[in-house]
């Protein structure tokens, strides 16, 4: 199955972004990969995806986080798979995107503002450091295929 997204936004913030890809198999054990690392694209592909996720590293500073439901045709129809980013003043935002049609109707799916890992924790009601520790290894470690 790809598992490859494009990824597109101003050269200055591409530079810059570190996006990992985490998702489980049927047997629900957890696989990771860095599917796009500062300027530079890199591809897997996996046979079996029951869950993903999709996470960002803005420079070591900002980081963002999408889940997709336990499904296992879910990826079997997502074909567009395309990551976007925008840069407002100092703020960086991210929009992901699976199907065209979610392109096509930016009311349906909306950017979203990279957080620093103190207001994600606070956003996402995360407290305790071994689940704070496995966020900030899943957002900042490179594993190139």
């Amino acid at each position: 199955m790809n598992t490859n997204f494009t990824v597109e936004g101003p050269k200055e913030v591409l530079e810059k972004i570190h996006v990992n890809i985490d998702y489980t198999d049927y047997q629900e054990k957890w696989h990771s990969f860095t599917t796009y690392y500062k300027g530079k694209t890199y591809r897997n592909n996996a046979e079996e995806i029951l869950a993903y996720g999709v996470n960002i590293n803005y420079n070591d500073i900002l980081f963002f986080e999408e889940l997709c439901d336990f499904n296992p045709h879910y990826f079997d129809y997502a074909d567009y798979k395309k990551i976007i980013f925008k840069k407002e003043k100092n703020d960086i935002y991210v929009k992901v995107l699976f199907f065209e049609d979610q392109a096509n109707n930016p009311d349906k799916v909306g950017f979203t503002k990279l957080l620093t890992l103190d207001d994600f924790f606070k956003k996402n009601n995360i407290i305790e450091d071994s689940i704070k520790h496995n966020y900030e290894k899943s957002f900042k470690e490179v594993i190139i295929p």
